[in-house]
């Protein structure tokens, strides 16, 4: 017997996500329970021509009346006529909260699709009957997860001759669709937070399915790496098992699927002579994490100890062979969300989507940045460790890292070569001389000893204080230094530390832990040496300035670095961008240079590249 159509919305959505991948787009052997005949042979057409719909006690066979009035069953009149019918009775079961209205829904998008089929594709898109389906197919997927018609792959559909189960099947998704425990259709949002908000009209609606964590990291360590919340892309497309949807004569309607497309991977497909542009909406998973995760960047600052689940290496996709990780690191008391809106461009792109995939390190900002730079250096190592441990993949030794503001400098520590040098700038001794527990030393050469990462082959700044920001050294500056908390733990090992070596340290390091406020200051020891570290030759390194706020305490600048700083000698290009300083990240312009940069990177390693056989299916396009 079929489950109670009453199931709560919860339930079902889970019960929702635990989808089959049976196949990819277009022709294929179908599945064993089926008749290799891609079309359904009716028993009886007078059983078609029933004058009302099912009568949902009769075929769940339930002890509570849970729907017995008879609804009427279109069956006269042309494609687009009883797809018409169909949705508007649906409508109004939905409306009268009635179980049928899936079956009613799914009978208009079945009926619209077979009408666009009859026209030519510049004359699909915006038509009447491209509007029906559309109407009709999100109907289907949000009264289908709400009357909990979806179970293991398969859509439940009743009829006036019985149940019928229609396959899920995937096409291009990352993730099997059992690990997302929501779904939702995607809606531009009135009043959105990004600045840009790219969809486009197609075939298919568009849905966002959001991932959360089932596994743990004992069970699946790359697991770690995901955010506990994720929102992804999908459309949903109703068409035929076969894409000419082509049926004998002894055969009234093709076999119908249910398809859940990626339309970053996806953009197009062949229904007979027809190549259909899939419908898509790639911001709205974007738009949903700004609005359901709100960020305080200030309590990472404040209390650099009290990490969150959010914090460290994150992944906002699978690892995929033969795309190249760019790795987006944010700045003071900011988080990753400032990165969202360059994001949202790329994705747009479909060079960007077939050839790299998209990595964010967060950290706790009031830390001193060397040591949020050791915990990027070991989380990296670690990842490609889980995910390629034996290094087979050359896309994952020309990984890109871009940092904005502080997030530069973090980025500059993983392509460094420290040598002594930092060490020398907070010791007058050498560090082999140093009085301390074993743990502490390790703590230490952690943080300040490094070699470059040889994964790493090309870096981008974005407003990056090379030279530091002399608002370090002014009241706000000092206030807001004064207000971070070391861990006491922390505290008390420095403490000690200082005390068994009394002699030994100069500068912000003798007093306390220094913030990254105080490693900030331009005459600060410690950064004047990382700004004359060597960085290996094999890095290439690109500079962005921000010139859009020009004070008199500072001259030239974004408001926060002046070009000066932000400029290095060792980047083999610099732009100017006229944003300031918080707003950079998002600016069109910085988004241009960013992708120029990247497709550089990609002309590049072409030689590498083309070796790799990993394009994804499917006809990608520029929106």
């Amino acid at each position: 017997m079929a489950d109670d159509p009453t199931n709560s919305t919860k339930a079902t959505v889970i019960v929702l996500l635990n989808l089959v991948t049976v196949g990819l787009l277009g022709c294929r052997t179908c599945d064993k329970r089926y008749s290799p005949d891609p079309c359904r042979t009716l028993q009886s057409q007078s059983i078609l021509n029933s004058a009302s719909g099912p009568q949902w006690a009769q075929v769940f066979g339930s002890d509570k009346p849970i729907q017995t009035s008879e609804v009427p069953w279109p069956s006269q009149g042309s494609h687009q006529t009883l797809a018409s019918k169909f949705l508007e009775l649906a409508d109004t079961l939905s409306a009268a909260n009635d179980p049928r209205s899936p079956d009613y829904y799914f009978q208009a998008a079945l009926h619209s699709w077979q009408a666009m089929n009859t026209q030519a594709q510049d004359a699909i898109i915006a038509t009447y009957d491209w509007r029906t389906y559309h109407a009709s197919l999100s109907g289907l997927v949000t009264e289908s997860i709400r009357f909990g018609r979806l179970d293991q792959g398969h859509l439940r559909i009743y009829r006036p001759y019985g149940p019928e189960e229609i396959d899920v099947i995937e096409n291009g998704l990352l993730w099997p669709t059992n690990q997302f425990s929501e779904l939702r259709i995607a809606k531009a949002p009135k009043h959105r937070k990004l600045k840009n908000y790219y969809c486009e009209p197609g075939i298919g609606v568009p849905v966002v399915a959001t991932r959360a964590s089932i596994h743990t990291a004992n069970e699946d360590p790359a697991e770690r790496f995901f955010p506990p919340r994720l929102p992804v892309a999908f459309t949903a497309l109703l068409r035929p098992r076969n894409p000419d949807g082509e049926c004998r004569t002894d055969q009234l309607y093709p076999e119908f699927v249910l398809e859940l497309v990626n339309p970053l991977r996806i953009g197009s497909f062949q229904v007979g002579q027809q190549q259909l542009k899939v419908a898509s909406d790639i911001s709205a998973p974007l738009e949903d994490i700004l609005n359901s995760s709100p960020s305080n960047p200030l309590s990472g600052f404040v209390l650099p100890g009290a990490e969150t689940q959010d914090d460290g290496l994150k992944w906002l996709e699978p690892y995929q062979p033969g795309k190249i990780p760019v790795v987006f690191i944010h700045g003071l008391l900011s988080d990753p969300t400032t990165w969202l809106e360059m994001v949202n461009y790329l994705r747009t792109q479909n060079w960007f989507n077939q050839k790299y995939q998209v990595w964010g390190f967060s950290y706790a900002t009031g830390s001193p940045f060397v040591t949020s730079a050791y915990r990027l250096r070991h989380q990296l190592l670690e990842a490609l460790s889980i995910i390629e441990p034996h290094f087979r993949d050359p896309a994952l030794g020309q990984m890109v890292l871009i940092g904005h503001s502080m997030g530069g400098l973090v980025a500059k520590l993983q392509v460094a070569d420290s040598g002594d040098a930092i060490w020398n700038s907070i010791s007058r001794v050498p560090f082999d001389s140093i009085q301390a527990s074993e743990e502490v030393k390790q703590q230490l050469s952690q943080r300040l000893f490094f070699a470059p990462q040889p994964h790493i082959s090309r870096v981008i700044y974005i407003a990056t204080p090379h030279a530091g920001s002399s608002l370090a050294i002014r009241g706000i500056g000092r206030i807001s230094s004064a207000l971070v908390r070391p861990e006491d733990e922390n505290r008390a090992l420095h403490e000690q530390l200082i005390k068994d070596n009394p002699d030994a340290f100069f500068g912000a390091f003798q007093n306390r832990i220094p913030t990254s406020i105080d490693l900030m200051d331009p005459d600060d020891v410690t950064l004047q040496t990382i700004y004359g570290l060597p960085v290996s030759d094999s890095v290439e390194q690109h500079n962005i300035v921000g010139t859009g706020n020009r004070l008199w305490t500072l001259g030239q600048s974004d408001g926060v670095v002046t070009i000066d700083s932000a400029s290095h000698p060792n980047c083999i290009t610099e732009s100017h961008i006229a944003a300031a300083h918080t707003e950079i990240t998002k600016d069109e312009a910085t988004f241009a240079e960013v992708a120029r940069i990247l497709k550089l990177h990609l002309n590049q390693l072409s030689v590498i590249l083309n070796t790799l056989n990993h394009a994804p299916q499917g006809d990608l396009r520029c929106r």
